[in-house]
């Protein structure tokens, strides 16, 4: 009952999608009235639906084969009453029937309601064409989507054997083709019956639409346990001689053609990074000249020297009162070590202050902190004003004692009429 409930939630989304064709003519494919699809239902050719099934199994099928658009059917249902197998229930079932088409059915499907239509329509528009085949769902599974219309041209290779892999029993047949099932196939013999076919020179036509929708049920007539597929697959092999060593080889000669097409792109590809590369190695190259150019100049040279015997014999042995004292300067020799030349003068006018938490003397008149420096360089006297305005806005509490960010107070300079240049 779960597998029926299940089966059924995808005959109403089935139905849903049909909303659109209702009104066209499931004999001819034409917009139609009643009145012409009552004409063209008493010239349509009867088909016969040929179910297999065993004693006591459910039979779901016939619930939607009663809602197909295509009225004119036959429907046979054969028990499996001696365990016969599918293929065998199929054979008398097909012996029986009467209509000049067949549609073999298993009895757990539920079908598109203009599934045998759709069908009928594809093979009438094919003349040469002895059976129509389409897409289905098997425990939601989308089977044959893209699927090719025509098979390969060389029979007996492995390409042309998978070809007819998947396509199901659920097909309308020509009855006039006789199809039999081998029954001593006893998996595979829809994949077997649609190599006989094509091997006598019938083919079939695709149906690109979705046909019908099942679920695998452990104990169904046509179920395939997983250890059976290699045993049934080579017996399938060796009945119709398939050349696999052929078709191995085939397989190689098709890799080693995408390898080659797969070098072709790599190595284009690596042209084209070659391309995007060689202007960035350039600049590379220039900005190394340009750095060896600025390390080479008494720009650099002058503030570098006396920097480096700041840190091997100043620094390591002055206590840190004096540190805080002699660090401003050393690190305005610093700053004018790596400014750029081009931009600043070498020994233009600069002041460098520090504004930090600890309170002291000469925190209170030069902004010098011992602790925490943030720098914030200006030119000439405008620079010592500005420390002087805020360090008295700060002692009235307009400041905080803490890190300040000059940006935010630059207004109380431009108020005074400084004109102020931050580095």
């Amino acid at each position: 009952m779960k597998n029926e409930l299940g089966l059924r939630s995808n005959l109403s989304s089935a139905k849903i999608k049909i909303k659109n064709e209702d009104r066209r003519c499931p004999y001819c494919g034409k917009e139609a009235d009643e009145k012409h699809i009552r004409k063209c239902e008493k010239r349509s050719p009867l088909v016969s639906v040929v179910i297999p099934s065993r004693v006591g199994e459910e039979i779901i099928s016939t619930e939607t084969l009663k809602t197909q658009t295509y009225k004119n059917l036959e429907i046979i249902i054969e028990y499996d009453e001696k365990q016969e197998g599918a293929s065998a229930t199929r054979n008398r079932g097909a012996a029986k029937a009467k209509g000049g088409y067949l549609f073999f059915c298993d009895n757990d499907l539920v079908l598109r309601p203009t599934c045998i239509s759709d069908l009928y329509l594809a093979l009438r528009s094919d003349p040469e064409a002895k059976w129509s085949f389409g897409k289905f769902y098997i425990d939601g599974n989308l089977f044959n989507e893209n699927k090719d219309p025509f098979p390969p041209e060389r029979k007996g290779t492995i390409e042309w054997m998978y070809y007819f892999h998947g396509m199901s029993t659920m097909s309308l047949i020509d009855a006039s083709v006789k199809p039999h099932f081998d029954e001593k196939m006893k998996r595979f013999n829809d994949w077997d019956l649609w190599l006989i076919l094509n091997e006598k020179g019938y083919r079939g036509v695709f149906c690109d639409k979705v046909l019908f929708t099942t679920e695998n049920r452990r104990t169904g007539i046509s179920k395939i346990s997983s250890e059976d597929i290699k045993k049934w697959k080579m017996k399938l092999i060796e009945k119709h001689q398939i050349d696999v060593v052929g078709g191995i080889e085939e397989l190689y000669g098709v890799i080693a053609q995408k390898n080659e097409e797969l070098q072709k792109k790599a190595d284009r590809c690596k042209y084209e990074i070659d391309e995007a590369v060689v202007p960035l190695k350039e600049e590379l190259k220039r900005k190394e000249r340009e750095i060896l150019e600025i390390k080479s100049s008494l720009h650099w040279l002058i503030p570098n020297y006396f920097y480096k015997r700041y840190k091997k014999y100043i620094k390591p042995y002055i206590p840190r009162f004096a540190y805080t004292i002699f660090k401003p300067f050393f690190m305005f020799l610093n700053n004018l070590r790596n400014s750029n030349s081009e931009k600043e003068p070498l020994f233009g006018p600069r002041i460098t202050f520090y504004v930090g938490k600890t309170k002291g003397f000469f925190q209170k008149w030069y902004g010098l902190s011992r602790m925490g420096f943030e720098e914030l360089r200006f030119n000439g006297w405008e620079g010592l004003l500005f420390a002087y305005r805020r360090h008295m806005k700060k002692k009235r509490g307009e400041i905080p004692v803490d890190y300040a960010r000059v940006d935010d107070y630059m207004p109380g300079l431009v108020s005074i009429g400084f004109d102020k240049t931050v580095h």
